[in-house]
């Protein structure tokens, strides 16, 4: 008998113990992973642009979609060895099928503060119906070695080959003027440019100024030749530069810049028109001469910020009914096409007009190409005269945070109540009714009534107690009376 209310409690146990861990979810482990392709570390200089690719794999056994890889730019300044040339850096995969991987690629520039270390930069991957996965990428960085200051120095053999480097350099020997018979090495550095007008549009031209200083305090230059390249943007078979020379060629010349002195150039160029807003390299490459007519070689990068405009149209609006009575509902719909070439963030709704009640409907984002749909229900609260135009608002963001706003108007009648016609029906009714009132009829022939039974009843009395007792009945019936 103990064994088996031992076996019977432990089957009671168990039972308990399996409905306990059914309650309790369970997700699978691992169904994201990401890693450097190659299981490579990249390295990063002050100023050098690569690409970082990225291998995302599905290991959740099911088919996923809208998958979305993203750097942390919420790292401190010391933890985040690049430049932030986007408000956002965002890849999208569409479709990533059970156990298959695929690659993303973001181009970063290592930022002038690198250090020679190790950095660690964090990735988020999320997925619809999986839980979201941050991951530690390796990043080294190489700190780029200084420049040697402006110094006299020892004047090289005239057989000494001229180089070309990122940097100006100095080649071939000469006076320059001083008495020591040595010569510092002229650079010419650029200390900034300007844009006019100030924001650049794809697809539109501008003016570029370019501020260059001679940070030589004993030796000028001259016969200055300057070259603008940028690099190529879009698909291989049409890939080509985010700018080009709006007239002329690409060559700028300058007679040149005396020691210390500044000078400005500048250039007419056109912003390719499918660019999307982010900053854009231009590369600048000089050549000048020295006092001694020795040539001196470098080049520059600038980058130039990039506008494009959001551009977009509704379709005609949808309302059912056109004419609502106050305290029914009147359903609005239209579409939204994002005809341009950027996202727009933060879409929302507003509709507002005399008569009904203000509602907004939140959209989101809606990416280049594509369309939203904006369905809402208006409540009428008053009553117009016919038609009232009202307005619909649309808001949105672009990359920058920058908000905007659009208006387009519609029509809608708000109508009376039907409460109110209801309670006006009944007097309405009343009022047509013709003839004798029934009730006032009814109370008159029941009087009447009683007043004739109560005398057939006196009489039937009197005939049988006399006068006498018709008296007493009398005053009984109707009180005492004189006569």
């Amino acid at each position: 008998m103990n064994k088996v209310k031992k076996m019977v409690a432990g089957v009671l146990a168990m039972a308990l113990i399996g409905g306990i861990l059914m309650m309790v979810p369970v997700r699978a482990a691992g169904e994201l992973s990401l890693n450097v392709k190659d299981n490579a570390v990249p390295t990063y200089t002050a100023g050098e642009k690569k690409k970082i690719i990225l291998e995302v794999k599905n290991n959740s056994g099911a088919d996923l979609e809208n998958v979305i890889v993203s750097p942390d730019l919420g790292n401190d300044g010391n933890s985040w060895p690049f430049t932030t040339d986007s408000q956002r850096y965002e890849q999208k995969i569409d479709f990533l099928a059970a156990g298959a991987s695929s690659e993303v690629a973001f181009e970063m520039t290592g930022k002038k503060a690198i250090e020679t270390k190790r950095y660690n930069v964090k990735f988020n991957v999320l997925a619809d119906g999986v839980a979201p996965i941050t991951e530690n990428i390796y990043v080294k960085g190489e700190k780029k070695a200084e420049e040697e200051p402006d110094t006299p120095n020892p004047a090289p053999s005239p057989e000494a080959p001229m180089v070309a480097n990122s940097e100006p350099i100095y080649s071939g020997g000469g006076g320059g003027g001083e008495s020591s018979g040595n010569s510092s090495v002229p650079r010419v550095i650029v200390t900034g440019f300007s844009t006019d007008p100030g924001t650049v549009k794809a697809g539109s031209n501008f003016k570029l100024v370019v501020h260059l200083k001679n940070t030589s305090k004993v030796t000028g230059v001259s016969n200055m030749l300057f070259n603008m390249s940028a690099t190529p943007e879009g698909e291989e078979e049409t890939a080509a530069p985010s700018f080009l020379p709006a007239t002329g060629s690409s060559s700028i010349f300058l007679e040149g810049i005396p020691a210390g002195g500044t000078a400005d150039i500048s250039i007419d160029l056109n912003a390719k028109a499918d660019l999307v807003n982010k900053p854009y390299s231009l590369t600048m490459a000089m050549m000048y001469e020295d006092g001694s007519g020795n040539q001196i070689e470098g080049n520059s990068n600038l980058s130039i910020p990039v506008s494009q405009d959001a551009r977009f149209e509704f379709s005609e609006f949808e309302i059912a009914p056109e004419s609502v009575a106050v305290g029914d509902d009147a359903n609005i719909m239209c579409e939204l096409y994002n005809m341009g070439r950027i996202k727009l963030y933060n879409v929302k709704a507003t509709f507002e007009g005399k008569g009904i009640e203000k509602e907004e409907v939140f959209i989101g984002h809606v990416e280049s190409g594509a369309t939203a749909s904006i369905d809402a229900m208006l409540k009428g609260k008053q009553e117009t005269k016919g038609k009232e135009k009202m307005k619909m608002t649309l808001s949105y963001e672009d990359e920058g945070g920058k908000r905007t706003e659009v208006s387009k108007d519609f029509s809608l009648e708000i109508t009376a109540g039907a409460a109110d016609e209801m309670m006006v029906e009944p007097l309405v009714t009343e009022q047509k009714k013709s003839g004798l009132p029934i009730i006032p009829v009814v109370i008159g022939v029941l009087v009447i009534c009683g007043g004739a039974f109560t005398i057939l009843k006196i009489k039937k009395r009197k005939n049988k107690l006399g006068q006498t007792d018709e008296e007493e009945l009398l005053d009984a019936t109707y009180g005492p009376s004189e006569d």
